[in-house]
């Protein structure tokens, strides 16, 4: 009876043990990893372990455009080992923090814009404003999935670079990922051939890469910053094109749009950029499906 008592002893004591132990190596591969806005995040959804832990800095109900750092928000990049933004061109208000955490060298930084492969549409290099930062070029590059395809072994590369032990599982996901934004090009260029001659306006120069990418006919945008308000000329000079949609924004406000539209005598419709509007359990291929629909519905 003693042996067995003991034997259970033993048994229980390195069951425990090795409970222990695989908690604590899962604690220490969890990886705390910062975007600055909702698609990267549908992308690290992705692409993450489900030990990493991904936060968003900008809340869904928040504009990147004028967007606060909370106290919180610092803390949460000093303790990140990884953080990812678009930058200085989308997100004016992450240039300055970030120059401190890169000084404080507490985590990895990736500069997304600033990767040497993506696609930059000749029309995309024109000067805008936004909040008193001047660039010039469209930084909505998710908007094209031949740059997402860029992102993504960059944000794989990144990842093994902070956790080396999981750099196969990262590549893996990686790879799937590639292949569905490969198959979803050839079916957006398909989708969208029957809206190619469509004129229509847009909210603000979002839409570069997009409208680019797929051949589409854009006339004008509003005004450079979604927030601002437009001008009676500029609604003048609008309202004489013959358009069949403008296209407003999820989160912005629509007088402008229905303004030009009536003007216009053309269709209203919504595009969601950010993919604000979609589950947090969405993809990035689900945001880009989800815009080409809602901008075909409308210019139909």
């Amino acid at each position: 009876m003693r042996q067995f008592l003991v034997g259970r002893i033993f048994w229980s004591f390195l069951f425990f043990h090795l409970i222990t132990s695989a908690a604590a190596v899962s604690a220490d591969s969890e990886k705390n990893i910062v975007t600055s806005i909702k698609p990267l995040t549908l992308l690290l959804n992705e692409l993450a372990l489900p030990s990493d832990k991904v936060v968003q800095l900008v809340k869904n109900s928040s504009s990147a455009h004028h967007y606060q750092l909370k106290v919180s928000d610092r803390r949460l990049m000093q303790s990140a080992d990884i953080i990812f933004w678009i930058g200085p061109e989308l997100e004016v208000f992450l240039d300055k923090p970030l120059k401190q955490v890169r000084r404080s060298g507490s985590g990895v930084i990736s500069t997304l814009s600033e990767l040497q492969n993506l696609d930059w549409p000749e029309n995309a290099h024109k000067n805008h404003n936004h909040g008193g930062h001047s660039h010039s070029r469209d930084p909505h590059i998710w908007l094209n999935p031949i740059n997402l395809q860029v992102m993504v072994v960059e944000i794989a590369k990144r990842l093994s670079q902070i956790s080396p032990e999981n750099s196969q599982a990262y590549e893996k996901k990686a790879e799937a990922l590639v292949k569905r934004l490969m198959d979803l090009d050839v079916d957006l260029k398909e989708q969208l051939l029957k809206s190619a001659d469509k004129p229509f306006v847009v909210l603000h120069p979002a839409y570069t890469h997009f409208v680019e990418r797929y051949g589409l006919h854009q006339i004008d945008y509003v005004g450079i910053n979604p927030e601002s308000p437009i001008g009676a000329k500029h609604l003048y000079k609008l309202g004489k094109h013959k358009l069949s949609c403008v296209f407003g924004e999820v989160g912005q406000n629509h007088q402008r749009i229905e303004k030009i539209a009536t003007f216009s005598k053309a269709s209203v419709g919504y595009l969601d950029p950010l993919g604000l509007k979609l589950a947090d359990d969405s993809s990035i291929v689900d945001l880009l499906r989800k815009l080409t629909n809602d901008l075909g519905a409308c210019l139909k």
